[in-house]
């Protein structure tokens, strides 16, 4: 019922009531939600690895309190990279987010168990990159000993979802929408793999060494809407989707075209994605680039103390302007935080295309090839 309500309030959009609702919800259900508990004593467990077979080949009466479970944390969680909703504050440091791998077996576990087991995993990943964010945004000190075993691990086990989910594609058999449903998981895994591999850098420079995974990402974005599949006629969805992997090509990987081709994608998405409004979001990640660019060398370098996040936004709907606070990663010269506001335009994308003399496009419709 409470996904329900927010599903309802994110159609009518009424943020506030959905940020009300999502931290509702955390707090109805922490007894019930294992991310809240102290899992470490799982980790020298079979169970931590693979399911029984019994339990693998057939949905169990625990898997939609499984899903529930994950799903609202996860939505809770990605609803903060918008900036625009808080209740994920007071429960993402409360979370577990120690890696735990329980990987599909091909043909024996069924499609729709392995979303379930990919959401679970997905989950502990989305709280090890929103802490990563927390401590970065607060200059916290941090653990690292612990931390790079923690990214070490998510980063192996990243690897073997990358084997389980390519063996399922290569089946001959399996019908077009689990071929969809697979390829979009992929997109979800590289994400993570690209985030999580740099998570622990806070001057995000590690970022320019995976601009080859930033362009398959793209790629496989690209290749997703451009699939024959079926249309859906909805026009909101609780998956992670295309937006998330989309915001990050625009906001991490600091190559002009790819970022300005997945601005021009994010742009056009016609769908709402649990709390990530496509159209809405690209007009604050554009802020992004565009104080960037502005310290651009002539080689194309985006140097660190030219590097930004964006933290947080307000809508002005009257004068359909938003006024977007950003970060930048290097702090001032006596160590404070330094930020900067914009007001942006919410009927006139801002480009930095001009900036930088660069005259192109940037349709990545016109440069893939499927």
């Amino acid at each position: 019922m409470t996904l329900l309500l927010i599903a309802f309030e994110f159609i009518q959009g009424n943020m506030k009531n959905v940020d009300s609702l999502m931290g509702t919800g955390m707090r109805l259900l922490e007894n019930k939600i294992t991310l809240l508990h102290d899992l470490q004593s799982e980790h020298g467990s079979n169970n931590s690895v693979e399911y029984t077979s019994s339990h693998l080949r057939s949905n169990v009466p625990d898997d939609e309190m499984d899903d529930i479970e994950h799903l609202l944390p996860c939505l809770c969680l990605m609803a903060g990279f918008t900036h625009f909703f808080q209740s994920h504050r007071n429960s993402v440091l409360l979370m577990n987010s120690s890696p735990k791998l329980q990987l599909p077996k091909p043909g024996v576990t069924v499609l729709a168990k392995l979303q379930t087991l990919w959401g679970q995993f997905f989950t502990r990943a989305v709280v090890h990159v929103m802490r990563t964010v927390h401590d970065q945004l607060n200059y916290n000190p941090r653990d690292l000993t612990k931390a790079a075993e923690e990214q070490e691990r998510f980063v192996e086990y990243i690897g073997m979802w990358n084997g389980a989910l390519e063996t399922y594609l290569n089946d001959p058999t399996i019908d077009a929408d689990a071929r969809r449903t697979l390829d979009s998981i992929q997109i979800q895994r590289l994400l993570i793999h690209i985030v999580i591999s740099c998570s622990l850098d806070r001057s995000e420079m590690m970022y320019d060494m995976f601009e080859e995974e930033f362009r398959e990402l793209l790629h496989r974005v690209v290749c997703y809407l451009r699939d024959p599949g079926p249309i859906s006629k909805v026009s909101f969805t609780f998956s992670e989707g295309l937006t998330s992997p989309l915001a990050m090509i625009i906001g991490k990987c600091r190559n002009h075209d790819l970022r300005m081709q997945a601005i021009h994608v994010l742009n056009n998405l016609s769908w709402r994605e649990s709390a990530f409004d496509g159209q809405a979001l690209v007009i604050g990640k554009s802020g992004v680039v565009l104080l960037e660019e502005r310290g651009m060398d002539e080689n194309g370098f985006i140097p660190p103390d030219s590097r930004w996040i964006w933290m947080s936004g307000k809508w002005d709907i009257e004068k359909r302007e938003l006024l977007a606070t950003y970060f930048r990663l290097t702090p001032n010269e006596d160590g404070t935080p330094c930020h900067t506001q914009l007001t942006l335009d919410m009927d006139n994308l801002m480009h930095s295309c001009g900036l930088i003399g660069c005259p192109g496009r940037h349709d990545p419709f016109q440069n893939y090839v499927v």
